[in-house]
């Protein structure tokens, strides 16, 4: 992503970077990268290399950046923000569990494992 280094946060090794329609897109640098390295490019156009996580909507949430460079005359092609090629929809998949004595842990409880075969231990389960 290219666009205006805005904001730095030396605490949490956070940025702001401006996009040239004024969205942002907030972003960290992964550790090993020092916080240091973007004093020179305050306020600077800069590309920022990394992984782009997004929200469920396909919006992108935070950039964890690689690399934070000055940006160069090809760098124009990253100045939007990107999008997930699906966005998620619906409601996430969710475990059911049944009520609670719908499994008979009298069977197994304090009991070790010995050489029963799985089938064995998952008829006690039942």
């Amino acid at each position: 992503m290219s666009g205006r280094l805005d904001e730095i946060t030396h605490s949490t090794k956070g940025f702001r970077l401006t996009l040239p329609d004024e969205s942002h897109m907030l972003g960290h640098l992964v550790p090993g990268v020092a916080a240091e390295s973007l004093r020179p490019l305050w306020g600077c156009p800069a590309t920022v290399e990394g992984r782009v996580h997004f929200e469920t909507n396909g919006r992108p949430r935070l950039i964890e950046a690689r690399k934070v460079l000055a940006q160069v005359p090809g760098d124009a092609v990253f100045c939007e923000l990107p999008m997930a090629d699906a966005p998620i929809t619906g409601e996430p998949d969710r475990v059911r569990l049944g009520p609670a004595d719908s499994i008979n842990l009298d069977r197994i409880a304090n009991k070790w494992p010995g050489d029963e075969s799985i089938d064995e231990l998952m008829e006690m389960i039942d």
